[in-house]
C-alpha cells in the first residue's frame, strides 16, 4: 500500500476514586475505586485543509486554508498556523514558500512567523516550533532559539519541571517524572517526527513510535496500545491521549492534507482517523473518521470560539 501521508508529515489531572458500597455476607462493605480520566471537552485537528474545533459538543470549522498543522497557546490567546506555498523559479522548477502565520485571538492581528516550523507544539508554557533545517527548537513568536541541552526536540509541563526530550546522538527519548531513558527511533519515513508530549501538569507523558503508543503516569512504568500512529500525539492532565492513525478503509488523496473516502473503496491510500486512549482501554476510540493532526485545546477555548465565529471562513 502507497504511504502518502508519511510523505511529510480546566482539568486538573484525575486520580479519581470512587466510594463504592458492596454488600458481602450481610455486611457493608466500604472501598474505593479508581475511575477511568474524564474526557476533556475541546479539541481541535485538521481536516482537508481546514481546522475543525469540537467543544462542549459543538462543531465549528475555517475553510480551506491549506493548513498542514496547527497549535493553540495554552492560555487560549494564540494560534498558530502552519502553511506552505508554491512560487515558480522557471518553467521546470517551483520553490516552497513560507505562509505560516501566527494570530492573537483576542485582536485577530496576524503576523508571519519567521521560520518554517516543520512541527509545532503549545508546550512548555508557549508556542515551539521545530525547524529541522537548523535542527533547533524555536519560539513561534521570535523565532529565538529555545535551547535545552542535550535534547534536540523537547515538551514539557506548563512550569517547566518536567521534560521529555530525544537526544538525536543517542537516538534516546528521555521521558516522564522520574526520568526514564526510552531506545527511540520516532516515526519512520519524511522527516523526523516528535511523536511524545507532557501534560500541562507534568504528571503524564506519553510517547509513539511505528508499533505503539505507551503513557507514563507519575513514573510508572509504560502502558501501551499497539498499533501504528502518524503525526504527533496530545496528552491532557487527565491522561487521554489523540492521535491520529490508518483506518484501513481506502482514501482518494489530493495531497497529504487533503483525502475523503474513496467511491470504489480502495483508493491511492489509506484513510487517515482521529482516536483517543487513556490507561485502562483495551483499544483505542475513533472520534473522528476522517481528520489528522488532533490537539487538546486546554486553555480557555472563549478566544479560539469567538475568532471562528468572526474569522474562521476567511479565504486562505
Amino acid at each position: 500500500m502507497m504511504k502518502r501521508h508519511r510523505s511529510e508529515y480546566k482539568s486538573v489531572s484525575l486520580q479519581l476514586c470512587c466510594l463504592l458500597a458492596v454488600l458481602v455476607a450481610g455486611e457493608l462493605q466500604i472501598g474505593y475505586c479508581q475511575a477511568a480520566p474524564k474526557n476533556p471537552d475541546c479539541w481541535a485537528f485538521i481536516r482537508n485543509g481546514a481546522l475543525v474545533v469540537r467543544c462542549f459538543g459543538k462543531v465549528r470549522s475555517t475553510s480551506d486554508l491549506h493548513l498542514e498543522g496547527f497549535a493553540a497557546s495554552q492560555d487560549g490567546t494564540l494560534l498558530a498556523l502552519k502553511r506552505s506555498g508554491k512560487v515558480r523559479v522557471d518553467k521546470n522548477r517551483s520553490d516552497l514558500v513560507n505562509e505560516s502565520k501566527l494570530v492573537d485571538l483576542r485582536t485577530n492581528r496576524v503576523q508571519e512567523i519567521p521560520f518554517y516550523p516543520d512541527e509545532l507544539a503549545s508546550s512548555c508554557g508557549e508556542l515551539i516550533g521545530f525547524d529541522v533545517g537548523t535542527n533547533t527548537s524555536l519560539s513561534v513568536a521570535t523565532g529565538a532559539v529555545l535551547p535545552r541541552p542535550p535534547y534536540t526536540t523537547f515538551r514539557c509541563s506548563a512550569d517547566g519541571r518536567v521534560t521529555a526530550g530525544y537526544v538525536h546522538s543517542t537516538h534516546t527519548l528521555v521521558i516522564g517524572y522520574p526520568r526514564r531513558e526510552i531506545p527511540y527511533r520516532r516515526l519512520s519515513g519524511g522527516p523526523p517526527l516528535a511523536a511524545f508530549d507532557v501534560s500541562q501538569d507534568g504528571k503524564f507523558s506519553a510517547y509513539a513510535d511505528d508499533a505503539k503508543l505507551c503513557v507514563l503516569h507519575e513514573g510508572t512504568s509504560p502502558q501501551c496500545v499497539s498499533g501504528e500512529v502518524i503525526d504527533a500525539i496530545s496528552i491532557s492532565d487527565t491522561g487521554e491521549v489523540l492521535f491520529s492513525r490508518g483506518t484501513g478503509k481506502g482514501c482518494d488523496y489530493r495531497d497529504t492534507w487533503h483525502f475523503t473516502p474513496a467511491k470504489d473503496g480502495v483508493g491511492n491510500d489509506e484513510c487517515l482517523a482521529i482516536f483517543r486512549w487513556h490507561i485502562g482501554m483495551n483499544e483505542p476510540e475513533l472520534l473522528e473518521p476522517i481528520g489528522r493532526s488532533p490537539q487538546w485545546i486546554q486553555g480557555d477555548p472563549k478566544f479560539l470560539k469567538l475568532w471562528l465565529r468572526e474569522h474562521g471562513r476567511l479565504k486562505p
